[in-house]
């Protein structure tokens, strides 16, 4: 849902929207055109990046296990 927020809903009316994130593993880009690893997307999710603030302190270990398995599915983000 954190995601979601901004990725899919853009319920900020962020200009430039978020980039949406489905397919991001299996491309193999983020939408930085950093390599898509495990490591890199969990690097940007807790560093934050441009527009995109840290969730530093805000994932446990667990939950960003979840979050990258769930990227991996390839699945479009739960609508709220």
């Amino acid at each position: 849902m954190r995601c979601a927020h901004c990725h899919e809903d853009n319920d900020l009316g962020l200009k430039p929207p978020p980039p949406k994130l489905q397919g991001v593993m299996r491309k193999g880009k983020m939408p930085s055109r950093a390599v898509a690893t495990d490591q890199s997307v969990a690097q940007t999710v807790l560093a934050g990046k441009g527009k995109m603030p840290s969730f530093a302190g805000r994932f446990t270990e667990e939950q960003m296990r979840a979050l990258i398995a769930y990227l991996r599915t390839d699945m479009p983000l739960p609508q709220q």
